[in-house]
């Protein structure tokens, strides 16, 4: 039976979906935990929800890091009713082909997995400060989306993808989309076989109480004081979008409502 909530272990940007976790599953009988790859594809039979985060540079880990071994598997437990949501840097590879301009201004693009069967094109409204590696927050700002609610909100955001709705796949479910565009995904789901894929392009899971307490660099100072009024204001539509992915978890675990 599935039953085991994994986040990927690494050097990743997890801290917050850990939080995320530990905030909604922490009392569950198999409390969610952290594993590196190797670990997961030894216990993917018992994943019932797999969380792959994003980064906190540019090169990405993951074309090097899944092999197709690892991908025919993972889609495998997908088809078997396993959730994978995945964040950031997690969800450009999750897409048919990937289009990211660097902060240095260079364009790159290569193909992904196509799990998502959109392209994936980032960043949406331009790259981190220049001094943003200073402070792992610094490099958060801001962005506004139209939920599936209808609800316009401010979400944190780092540097992740939108999905270019073509068209060609009516079975995505579309969590947000970003207000300047409504071709221009910021978070989905893509059901395959009995499981589904949960990308998302924004940060729901980064709230208001994270930031708490001071910085001692006063220009990241500014900058998280200005990020939590932000967060603080729009917390009830971050929330709900923060349940929306939490229900879907649900539906790949035993004894679970949605």
């Amino acid at each position: 039976m599935r039953s085991k909530i994994v986040l990927l272990k690494g050097e990743f940007a997890s801290s917050s979906l850990h939080l995320m976790l530990k905030k909604h599953f922490s009392d569950a009988a198999t409390p969610p935990k952290s594993m590196t790859l190797e670990d997961v594809m030894a216990h993917l039979h018992e994943i019932a929800v797999l969380v792959l985060p994003g980064i906190t540079h540019e090169k990405s880990p993951y074309p090097l890091m899944l092999t197709g071994d690892h991908v025919a598997r993972i889609r495998a437990a997908l088809e078997d009713g396993m959730t994978l949501h995945t964040d950031c840097a997690a969800s450009y590879y999750m897409a048919r082909d990937i289009t990211y301009k660097r902060s240095d201004g260079v364009i790159l693009q290569r193909d992904g997995l196509g799990l998502i069967p959109f392209s994936a094109v980032g960043p949406v409204d331009g790259t981190s400060p220049e001094n943003a590696q200073d402070y792992s927050f610094y490099k958060t700002r801001m962005i506004d989306v139209v939920t599936s609610q209808h609800e316009q909100a401010s979400i944190a955001y780092g540097n992740g993808p939108a999905f270019f709705d073509d068209g060609t796949d009516d079975a995505i479910i579309s969590l947000a989309h970003y207000k300047r565009s409504r071709l221009l995904i910021a978070g989905l789901v893509k059901e395959i076989g009995e499981g589904r894929v949960i990308s998302m392009g924004v940060l729901p899971q980064i709230s208001y109480h994270h930031l708490r307490g001071k910085l001692t660099v006063p220009a990241h100072e500014e900058h998280r004081t200005a990020l939590y009024h932000s967060l603080y204001q729009h917390d009830a539509a971050r929330q709900a979008l923060e349940d929306k992915i939490i229900g879907f978890y649900k539906r790949s675990l035993p004894h679970a409502t949605p």
